[in-house]
């Protein structure tokens, strides 16, 4: 019975794992884009605070602005403008062509590069959307954003150990960062790898992330640490709002009652 308990929680964690994987930072239907936004308004603010001697605004988010930025041209302002508009209506090919343009004008925008890497995500183009990762995390190496994506894009094509590597690069630049503590998690347990540093991120993620208790549940299932899973299944079902929680509380009859006695579903 245990067998068939793990089957069904791998199968709800592969789903559960994906649709997570699109609700963050750029692979999400209707992500809101606050901070790129965030990012177009400090940076106009900082050029109008340009004149007065070293003078720069307060409120620059964190991890996204380079003085690169200063530099950008008025003409990529405006196509990263109309790019805002296109993605959050869901214009996704024109969203792609106008960040286009605005690279064309000034190629060293590391923040159009993430954007675009978002967008082509969002489009399932994971191919794409790595080679502007990439060209974003070259152009400015503090940036932590480009290399989440990284490790999410990675874990979706299932290239856990450039997943890991990209997820162990954004700690580096942000070592408390909650999603790159969460997909180096993932990527490793994916790959094998249920380290004590896989497992002890993953319990980190746990209110964060709920599909973190499934995952818990299916490496104790595995080892036969059954009352450590059924605590994992019931913690999940009992967060709200969580998807297939049906499921996962017949998965908890079937693990603690008799054999035999137990007609829910798990599929």
């Amino acid at each position: 019975m245990k067998r068939t308990v793990c089957a069904a929680l791998f199968v709800l964690c592969s789903c559960a794992s994906v649709r997570a994987q699109r609700s963050v930072d750029g692979l999400s239907p209707r992500p809101p884009m606050a901070t790129e936004a965030s990012e177009l308004q400090w940076m106009m603010a900082a050029r109008a605070y340009s004149s007065l001697a070293g003078a720069t605004p307060a409120g620059a988010p964190g991890g996204l602005v380079s003085v690169d930025t200063l530099k950008v041209p008025d003409s990529a302002i405006k196509e990263m403008q109309r790019f805002f508009k296109d993605f959050e209506a869901g214009k996704l090919d024109g969203a792609v062509k106008h960040l286009s343009k605005a690279i064309t004008v000034y190629p060293g925008w590391a923040a159009a590069h993430h954007n675009l890497g978002q967008t082509y995500a969002r489009m399932g183009n994971y191919d794409q959307a790595a080679v502007e990762f990439e060209n974003a995390a070259r152009l400015d190496t503090n940036l932590v954003r480009p290399w989440l994506g990284l490790s999410k894009v990675y874990f979706l094509q299932k290239k856990y150990s450039d997943g890991a590597s990209a997820a162990r690069r954004a700690l580096e630049i942000d070592p408390v960062n909650g999603d790159a503590q969460y997909f180096l998690a993932r990527n490793l347990i994916s790959n094998g790898q249920e380290t004590p540093e896989a497992l002890q991120l993953i319990r980190k993620s746990k209110d964060q992330y709920a599909v973190s208790r499934l995952i818990l549940a299916n490496v104790y299932l595995k080892h036969g640490a059954v009352g450590e899973a059924v605590a994992e299944l019931r913690g999940y079902a009992a967060q709200p709002n969580v998807e297939a929680r049906e499921r996962v509380l017949c998965m908890v009859r079937y693990l603690t009652e008799p054999e035999g006695t137990v007609t829910c579903s798990m599929k």
